[in-house]
């Protein structure tokens, strides 16, 4: 079975697509109205670019720059003193915790008012067609209702001129 060819990193005497060249170019305009290039450098490294054949001939024009272009990433000098990375706590699918409970926060508060309101608006509805339901059932049973009440009281009276009459 034949081995997956392994990453390797492209050679810097790759050739300069013109899409590159531009993005160099938007930097160093980006970098030039920040102030941290003067006109006459902006010129230069601009006519350096837009003549640049390889990638490799961008690097000196961005090294200096606080940070490269992007699709276009130059080795850089180390640092003297790198930074210990901590871990950030991670959740159970790989995103930080943290990210989970902003999404959650944002979420709560974009729907939360909306949700209230269906649910107040909803609980008013199904509170008002069950008021109906007994409004129709009354109407509609009133009359068996009085019939049952009537009937009762007469077995009741039968009841008790039977219980007199026996005294």
């Amino acid at each position: 079975m034949p081995s997956a060819r392994r990453w390797q990193p492209e050679p810097p005497d790759i050739r300069a697509s013109d899409a590159e060249r531009e993005r160099v170019v938007a930097f160093l305009r980006d970098n030039a109205a920040e102030g941290r290039l003067t006109a006459d450098e902006l010129d230069e490294r601009v006519g350096r670019a837009y003549a640049a054949v390889t990638r490799a001939q961008f690097a000196p024009l961005v090294r200096d720059l606080p940070r490269s272009p992007a699709g276009t990433s130059f080795p850089r000098p180390p640092r003297r003193h790198a930074a210990v990375a901590r871990p950030r706590p991670v959740g159970a699918l790989g995103r930080p915790v943290g990210f989970v409970f902003i999404a959650l926060a944002a979420l709560a508060a974009l729907r939360l008012p909306g949700l209230i309101l269906v649910l107040v608006w909803t609980g008013f509805a199904v509170s008002l067609a069950l008021v109906a339901v007994v409004a129709v059932l009354a109407l509609a049973l009133s009359p068996v209702i009085a019939l049952v009440v009537l009937a009762v009281v007469a077995v009741r009276r039968r009841a008790m001129r039977s219980w007199a009459a026996d005294a």
